[in-house]
């Protein structure tokens, strides 16, 4: 069994390798980085071993704050993610954006696209960051029973890190990727999941056949326990264009439902 665990998640692993360079950065769309824009709602966080993480911070003060990690594609950058998830929750949690690894290691920061090795690599960057985020607000983060949301590679990777961490990530946000097509979801991976503490997944679709995926990765988690649902968004394409972030604020409640601290305040 052992072996045939390493084989699923090595296959799983090769495939979004793969597809890396064909999901760039046609996702959200350019925008200026948070510390450019002088906005006081993101912030730079450093990441010990890592380059520079982006946080959108609760647009409340009062009370410790959920926490939700945003993964983008690759060929991208986490400050457009981190601007649609801060819209989709109403600001009512930390977003967390990792950066990722340069795909140029030669072009400056502020131009630079990056990308995600592999799920080992996210998981291991991701894990600092929530760590030093931890240290840097440790009377207003509440990190427990966080929400992953990932676009394409973030979501094809993250689907193997929310397996492996399920007990960090109850809930996930599977967009564009995430869904089966590389196999990210089998009845054992849904099981491990239900398991460690998993609650619900939502996916994100922009195509027709990314439906049909998916669907057949939600009956694998509604078997086991863990509530499951496919949202379309038509036309959207692989894509986190107006559309898709309308289906996503349409269905955030649903994916937090039960958890008192991404209430409405």
């Amino acid at each position: 069994m052992r072996r045939c665990v390493l084989l699923f998640l090595g296959l799983a692993l090769s495939c979004a390798q793969a597809e890396a360079p064909r999901s760039a950065s046609a996702h959200v769309g350019p925008a200026a980085s948070p510390r450019e824009a002088n906005d006081p709602h993101f912030v730079e966080l450093e990441v010990p071993g890592y380059e520079p993480a982006v946080v959108s911070l609760p647009q409340t003060s009062s009370g410790r704050g959920p926490l939700l990690v945003a993964a983008h594609g690759a060929w991208d950058r986490p400050e457009p993610h981190c601007q649609l998830w801060r819209r989709v929750t109403k600001g009512r949690g930390f977003i967390l954006c990792p950066r990722g690894k340069r795909t140029n290691r030669h072009t400056p920061p502020e131009h630079a696209a990056y990308f995600y090795p592999d799920h080992f690599a996210l998981s291991r960057e991701v894990l600092a960051a929530i760590d030093a985020l931890s240290a840097r607000y440790p009377e207003k983060l509440d990190r427990s029973a966080a929400v992953w949301a990932g676009f394409s590679q973030g979501a094809i990777h993250g689907a193997l890190v929310v397996a492996l961490h399920p007990t960090v990530f109850t809930r996930a946000a599977l967009v564009e990727g995430g869904n089966g097509f590389f196999n990210e979801w089998s009845p054992f991976a849904a099981r491990k999941y239900a398991r460690g503490g998993g609650q619900r997944v939502l996916f994100g679709c922009g195509s027709p056949y990314c439906v049909r995926t998916a669907q057949r990765c939600a009956g694998y988690l509604e078997a086991t326990g863990v509530a499951a649902f496919v949202t379309h968004a038509e036309g959207a394409g692989h894509s986190y264009g107006p559309t898709m972030e309308r289906r996503l604020s349409e269905h955030f409640d649903w994916l937090v439902a039960d958890d008192p601290r991404w209430a409405a305040k």
